[in-house]
C-alpha cells in the first residue's frame, strides 16, 4: 500500500545505510508498476550488487521505460567486471537501435568495455543489423579505436547508411560519424582559423577511393530539402575538398533572399574549399552573396565577443584566391560601398584601392548619414589632397575622428585648422601630437592666446614620457619659442628628460604664474562649469532619438558597441550611475580609467611607437586598438618596451559645444541601452 515515492525513499535508505536491497525486495521492486521504482531499483543494483544482479539488470535494460533502461545500462557498466559477457552483449543488443539517443549512447558506453574478442564478434554482426544499430556500433568502434588514423570501416558503414536510409536523423548521424572517422574537426593548427570545422587533421591522400565515394554520395544529397542535412553534407564536401563540377552551383543555389547570414556564410566557406575550377558564371553570385551578408545580419555582427569581420576577411581572402575575377566583381556590385565592407578593401589589392576609394567617396557624398570611421579616412586619404581635404575638414566636429583627420590634414595645414591642431596637441596618441606640432609650425602663431601656450606646454610634458620623440620635443620647443618670444635650448640626448626640461617649465611658472596654475589640472575643462550645466539640464525630458544622433555624431558607437569594444559596454550604465557621474566620466575621461581600458605605449626596435588598448595577447605578439575601428598587430620580437599609462583612450572634449538639452537627449538615449540586448 506504500506510494511509489515511499518505495523510492525506502530503496535509497536501504542502499545507502543498510548494505543494499535483499534478493526478494529487489525482485519485487524490479517488477513494480511504477517506472520510478524500477529505475531506482536499477540504480541500487549498480551501487550494491546482488548475486543475481546480472539477470535483474538485463531484464530492466529491456524495460518499456527509457528512464529504467538508462539506469540499468549504467549499473551494468558499473558492475561490468562481475557480470557474464553474454549478459552484457544481450543488454547492448537490446538497446543499440533504441529510439532515444541517450539510451543508444548508454549502450555504446557499455560496449566500450567489452574485451576485444567479444567486441569483434559484435562488430562482425552489425552488417546484418538495422541502420540505427549499425550507426551506434560505429560510434563504439570510434570510441574504441585509434583516433590518429582514418577509420575506414566506420566511414564505410556510415556511408552505407547515408545512401540507403531515408530517415534524416539517421543520415545526419551518419554524416557526423563520417566526419569523426576522417579525424573530426581540425582544432589544433588548422590551415586557417576559418576552416577549423571544415577540415581534418588527418591526411586524406591515401584514401582516394573513399573520397570519391563520399564525393558522389554527398553531391547527390544536395539539395535534400532538409536545411540541417544540407549544411552538414556541405561541411563534408569542404573537408574532402570536392572537385565535383555540379557542387558549386548547388551550394550557391542554397543561398537566396530567404536564407540566414549564418547559413550563407557556411555555404560560402564550403565553396571556398572546393577544388573545382573557377567558372565565370559563379563570380557574380559569390560577390552578391558576400555583400548581402551584412544586410541579413541586421546588426548581429556587432554583438560583443564575436569576430565577424576577421572571419569574413579570411573567407573573402580565400575566395579571391579561388577566383581572380571576384575582386572586380565586388567593386562593380552596387552594394559594395557600404560601411560594413570597408574592411574588405585591403583584401582587393593595391591596384584596386583607388577605385574603391572613388566608390566610397561617391557613397559618402550621396548619403549624409554615412558612418565615418578611421578606416574610411584611411581609404579616402589615397585621393588627391585638394579633393578630399575639404571633406575631411567638415568632419573635424567629430571629436572621436579628430586625431586621424589631423594627421591627414597636417600635410597641407590651413589657418582655419589652427584651433583643431591646438586641440590635437592634447591627444594621447603620439602620432597626432607630432602631426599637430608640424602643422602649427607651418601656420602663423597666435602669441596672444594663452590656451595655445598651455596646450604646447602640456604636449611637451607628454613627450617627455617618450624618450625617442626627440624631434617632436624639438618642434614643441620651437612652437613655444614662437608663441612666447623666449628662446628655449635643451641639449639632447639626456638621461633624465624631466631634469633637462625643468628650466622650461620653471620659466613658465615665473613668466605666466596664473597660466601655469592651470597646468596640472587633471582635464582641460572647468568642473565648476560642468556642475552648473548639470543643474540646468532637464534630465527627465530628453529625446532619445535626438540623443542617438548625438551618440553617432560624436563617434561614441564606434568604441562603445560592436564586436571589438574599445571602451566599456554602456548597456545598463544609465541605471547604475547618476547622470552627473555618468557625464563626468565622459567630460573628464582620464580621472578614473578601468585597467582594461588604459592606454599602453609600445616602443618598437625600429624607433616607431604606437599607443592603444591591448585587445589580445598571444605567445608571439599583441593586437592593440589604436583608434576608431583600427587594430594593429605587433610582433613580440619587434617590441622593445611597453609603458602603461593612466590616460584614457577616450579623447577629452567629446561633449564640447553641447547644451543642457543636448545632455538630456543623450542621457535619454543611454537609458535605452539595456543589459543583455
Amino acid at each position: 500500500r506504500a506510494t511509489a515515492m515511499d518505495r523510492v525513499r525506502s530503496i535509497e535508505i536501504l542502499t545507502e545505510l543498510h548494505g543494499g536491497l535483499s534478493q526478494r525486495v529487489a525482485s519485487v521492486c524490479a517488477n513494480a508498476n511504477a517506472p520510478l521504482v524500477r529505475a531506482r531499483t536499477a540504480w541500487s543494483l549498480g551501487v550494491r550488487p546482488l548475486e543475481d544482479s546480472g539477470n535483474l539488470l538485463l531484464g530492466l535494460s529491456r524495460d518499456g521505460s527509457p528512464q529504467v533502461r538508462a539506469h540499468a545500462l549504467e549499473s551494468l557498466r558499473q558492475q561490468f567486471s562481475k557480470l557474464s559477457i553474454a549478459t552484457v552483449q544481450q543488454a547492448i543488443a537490446a538497446n543499440v537501435a533504441h529510439p532515444e539517443k541517450r539510451i543508444r549512447q548508454a549502450a555504446a558506453l557499455l560496449a566500450t568495455q567489452l574485451p576485444d574478442a567479444a567486441w569483434n564478434g559484435l562488430w562482425a554482426q552489425q552488417a546484418g543489423s538495422v541502420p540505427q544499430a549499425r550507426l551506434t556500433l560505429s560510434l563504439v568502434n570510434l570510441w574504441r579505436g585509434n583516433s590518429s588514423q582514418i577509420n575506414k570501416p566506420v566511414a564505410d558503414v556510415a556511408l552505407g547508411v547515408l545512401t540507403q536510409s531515408a530517415d534524416p536523423n539517421q543520415r545526419l548521424d551518419a554524416l557526423r560519424l563520417i566526419m569523426m572517422a576522417l579525424g573530426d574537426y581540425h582544432l589544433k593548427e588548422p590551415p586557417l582559423e576559418l576552416y577549423t570545422g571544415y577540415s581534418t587533421p588527418l591526411p586524406l591522400e591515401a584514401e582516394r577511393a573513399l573520397e570519391t565515394r563520399l564525393q558522389t554520395a554527398l553531391a547527390r544529397i544536395l539539395p535534400s530539402g532538409n536545411a540541417t542535412l544540407d549544411a552538414e553534407a556541405a561541411r563534408l564536401l569542404a573537408v574532402i575538398q570536392s572537385s565535383d563540377a555540379t557542387v558549386p552551383a548547388k551550394l550557391l543555389g542554397l543561398i537566396h533572399a530567404g536564407t540566414s547570414a549564418t547559413m550563407d556564410f557556411h555555404f560560402l566557406i564550403t565553396f571556398s574549399r572546393l577544388k573545382t575550377v573557377a567558372v565565370t558564371n559563379h563570380t557574380a553570385a559569390v560577390a552578391g552573396a558576400v555583400l548581402g551578408l551584412d544586410r541579413k545580419l541586421s546588426g548581429q555582427q556587432q554583438r560583443t565577443k564575436q569576430t565577424w569581420d576577421t572571419r569574413l576577411g579570411e573567407l573573402v581572402g580565400e575566395l579571391l584566391k579561388k577566383d581572380s575575377r571576384l575582386g572586380d566583381a565586388l567593386l562593380r556590385h552596387p552594394d559594395f560601398a557600404r560601411p560594413a565592407h570597408l574592411h574588405l578593401v585591403n583584401l582587393l589589392g593595391a591596384e584596386r584601392r583607388l577605385a574603391a576609394a572613388r566608390l566610397f567617396l561617391t557613397a559618402v557624398q550621396r548619403n549624409a548619414a554615412f558612418a565615418w570611421t578611421e578606416p574610411l579616412v584611411d581609404l579616402l586619404s589615397v585621393l588627391p589632397d585638394e579633393e578630399i581635404h575639404p571633406l575631411f575638414r567638415r568632419q573635424l566636429n567629430q571629436v572621436a575622428l579628430r586625431d586621424r583627420l589631423l594627421i591627414e590634414l597636417s600635410s597641407k595645414s590651413l589657418l582655419p585648422d589652427r584651433e583643431a591642431f591646438v586641440a590635437g596637441l592634447g591627444s594621447v596618441r603620439p602620432e597626432t601630437v607630432r602631426a599637430s606640432l608640424t602643422a602649427l609650425l607651418q601656420l602663423p602663431a597666435d602669441s596672444l592666446n594663452t590656451k595655445h601656450h598651455l596646450a604646447a606646454l602640456r604636449a611637451l610634458r607628454g613627450l617627455l614620457r617618450e624618450p625617442k620623440e626627440q624631434s617632436a620635443r624639438a618642434n614643441a620647443l620651437a612652437l613655444l619659442t614662437r608663441l612666447t618670444g623666449q628662446k628655449f635650448a635643451v641639449p639632447e640626448p639626456a638621461t633624465d628628460l624631466a631634469k633637462a626640461y625643468k628650466p622650461v617649465f620653471d620659466w613658465f611658472a615665473v613668466k605666466y604664474p596664473a597660466l601655469f596654475a592651470q597646468f596640472d589640472a587633471a582635464d582641460q575643462d572647468s568642473p565648476a562649469r560642468w556642475a552648473q550645466l548639470y543643474k540646468s539640464t532637464p534630465w527627465a525630458r530628453g529625446n532619445a532619438t535626438r540623443g542617438e544622433q548625438i551618440f553617432a555624431e560624436r563617434g561614441c558607437a564606434v568604441c562603445h558597441s560592436g564586436s571589438k569594444l574599445v571602451g566599456p559596454d554602456l548597456a545598463g550604465a544609465a541605471q547604475r550611475f547618476s547622470p552627473e557621474d555618468l557625464f563626468n566620466a565622459i567630460v573628464f575621461p582620464s580621472r578614473d580609467v578601468a585597467p582594461a581600458y588604459r592606454m599602453t605605449t609600445f616602443q618598437l626596435r625600429n624607433g616607431e611607437a604606437y599607443s592603444g588598448i591591448v585587445a589580445f595577447e598571444s605567445a608571439d605578439g599583441v593586437m592593440i586598438h589604436t583608434g576608431m575601428g583600427t587594430t594593429l598587430r605587433l610582433n613580440d620580437t619587434d617590441i622593445a618596451s611597453r609603458q602603461p599609462s593612466a590616460l584614457s583612450f577616450m579623447p577629452a572634449g567629446l561633449l564640447g559645444g553641447t547644451g543642457p538639452q543636448d545632455l538630456a537627449d543623450l542621457y535619454a538615449y543611454l537609458k535605452t541601452i539595456q543589459a543583455g540586448l
